[in-house]
């Protein structure tokens, strides 16, 4: 039996015209819903989407209810045709509607429809991630500060920044091409870097840096000596004092405009004095077990989210349409379906294409040209794997279509599956949102911030896990190696587009007692196998041979007519016709016998 109004409404859409059956929407929102949500307990539904509304709404006594209501709003109306029309399109409804043999008049025996449908999940309350947040900033506040955050940028810091940023992508007989836009992320993370080490180690005031003092070659050698204390590898160390030749490039433009600025002296000098400090490339720390274990999913766990993230956006749709929260949520939910299931690196993600998926048997797969991987500028090869590997891959495969044809937005003026959402000015200049997301650390912010957001509605506050994109290839890795078997490793080595030297040796991370409690599965085996062994040895022999050079002349004809005799059953009908016809009369006399 239906028991909420939208099951009734549809069914009256195909007994009026098009043109009644839209009065009638439109009394029901203006002149009923806004009382008789207030009438039923159901406050929460205003400004709802109205079809969510109708799905939530009882049915049950729904005339007796709703004509009071809008008798009183028709003594309110002044015009007497707007009466006339919107009395006698309420009157007919009404009508029908007890008319219907499954509508029941008494409210009392049904229970309210917004009890009984309660979804498991509810959406995160508002200060979930204020307090996630907290928690965070609390348990991190003991930790030194390092980089110069955007909020510290004094306006001389950001002036200086917009003429850097403004001749890097200046072209010029000097420059044949424009610094990207990653570029400068780059170069701006050092700089932030550096200057924040000259603020917060060194004790200058915010007032009084500048971009220039990066040229200071006694600053350049204190950096290097903390970064090595606080535990940075070469290649960051590497990469931060690189920027300094292209500031020392824009200072000398700004001095010497018509000059060459590509290898003047103040260039050369720097240089130099760059290839004096030594930097060790086999240095780069890994990421010890104990942080993976504070960031550490279960599969289960991981399974949770994208069950819940998944029903969210589609709540949020059925309740809002099709706005920019709900475009969000569904990009949300599929960025998570990406890491969970592939463990894909977060360039692959950020730069993955419509063209580069394809739909083979219900099965999306993702297929990369060398460059646009990791690995494939040294190999040379591309890279191709299935998508949504796991329980949930058919769910998941038909989201994304969906999220194809209907939620991402076709007028945007890239190919790219996922892109920002926020207008903001940054100091190196201002982003829009549907611009393709160039960042590497946009994803690790948005990613972590919402996993921490969603295991904490899940699981508790002090169970939130700020779980990095890159932590899913751990997680994969430690899953596969923990409980798979050695035939599984080069598949999802594959998987994750790394040998199966890295897979074991950096990316399975195991807390330090995981081998030891491996222990207990492996005694169990070890008992079977010897089990095995003392049967075979039983088998009517006093003591059995561990080797063919071993056994007597026999043992091994009795052991090579079982294998014979194996062979020929694995045989199909046909196959044993085959080879009988080929045999000589001697060969088939000694398969008779």
């Amino acid at each position: 039996m239906a028991k909420t109004l939208s099951d009734f409404l549809l069914a009256y859409q195909l007994f009026s015209s098009n043109r009644e059956f839209s009065n009638l929407r439109s009394i029901l929102k203006r002149r009923i819903l806004p009382s008789l949500l207030k009438l039923d307990g159901l406050q929460q539904l205003q400004g709802k989407k109205l079809d969510y509304i109708f799905e939530h709404l009882p049915l049950a006594g729904f005339i007796a209810r709703a004509n009071p209501i809008f008798q009183s709003q028709l003594l309110q109306l002044a015009r007497s045709n707007t009466l006339k029309v919107e009395k006698s399109q309420w009157k007919r409804f009404c009508t029908w509607l007890q008319a219907h043999e499954q509508y029941v008049p008494d409210p009392a025996p049904l229970v309210p429809v917004s009890e009984a449908v309660q979804p498991a999940y509810t959406h995160l309350p508002k200060g979930t991630l204020k307090a996630v947040m907290a928690l965070k900033e609390k348990r991190e506040s003991t930790k030194e500060k390092i980089a110069l955050l955007e909020r510290d940028w004094t306006a001389k810091l950001i002036t200086d920044s917009q003429s850097f940023d403004s001749f890097q992508q200046t072209v010029t007989r000097w420059r044949r091409k424009a610094v990207t836009r990653s570029t400068l992320e780059h170069f701006h993370e050092s700089i932030a870097r550096v200057l924040g080490y000259r603020a917060w180690e060194q004790g200058i005031d915010l007032e009084a840096l500048a971009i220039t003092d990066l040229l200071d070659h006694t600053l350049l050698q204190a950096y290097v000596e903390s970064s090595r204390k606080r535990g940075l590898s070469s290649h960051t160390i590497k990469t931060d004092l690189a920027v300094v030749i292209p500031i020392a490039q824009w200072q000398f433009h700004l001095s010497k405009p018509d000059e060459n600025y590509s290898n003047p002296e103040p260039v050369k000098a720097l240089r130099s004095y760059l290839k004096t400090i030594f930097i060790d490339y086999g240095d780069r720390p890994l990421v010890s077990d104990e942080a993976c274990a504070e960031r550490e999913l279960t599969r289960q766990q991981c399974w949770d989210i994208l069950d819940y993230l998944g029903w969210r956006c589609k709540d949020l749709e059925k309740q809002y349409g099709m706005t920019h929260q709900v475009i969000d949520a569904w990009m949300d939910y599929l960025i998570i379906a990406f890491l969970v299931t592939t463990g894909a690196r977060q360039r692959e993600l950020r730069e993955l294409q419509r063209q580069s998926l394809t739909l083979e048997d219900n099965v999306f797969f993702v297929t990369l040209p060398p460059e646009g991987h990791k690995n494939g500028n040294k190999t040379g090869r591309g890279r191709a794997y299935p998508l949504f590997v796991g329980p949930m891959q058919s769910t998941l495969t038909a989201d994304l279509q969906y999220y194809l044809e209907h939620i991402r937005p076709q007028n945007l003026d890239h190919n790219f599956l996922f892109f920002l959402r926020l207008n903001r000015v940054k100091p190196h200049g201002q982003i829009r949102r549907g611009d393709p997301i160039r960042a590497d650390e946009y994803l690790s912010r948005l990613v972590s911030k919402l996993v921490a957001g969603v295991t904490a509605h899940l699981y508790g506050l002090e169970q939130a896990k700020w779980t990095t994109p890159h932590d899913f290839r751990r997680i994969i890795a430690t899953w596969v190696c923990t409980y798979g078997e050695p035939k599984h490793l080069p598949i999802f080595a594959e998987l994750l587009g790394n040998s199966m030297d890295m897979l074991v040796k950096i990316y399975n991370k195991r807390h330090p007692d995981a081998l030891a409690r491996q222990s207990l599965f492996a005694y169990e085996e070890i008992v079977a196998r010897e089990e095995r062994m003392q049967a075979f040895k039983s088998l009517g022999r006093a003591k059995a041979a561990t080797s063919m050079s071993e056994m007597s002349a026999t043992a091994l004809v009795a052991m090579l007519q079982k294998l014979v005799r194996k062979l020929w059953h694995a045989l199909t009908q046909r196959k044993q016709q085959e080879v009988l016809a080929s045999l000589s009369p001697i060969e088939r006399e000694a398969i008779d016998a």
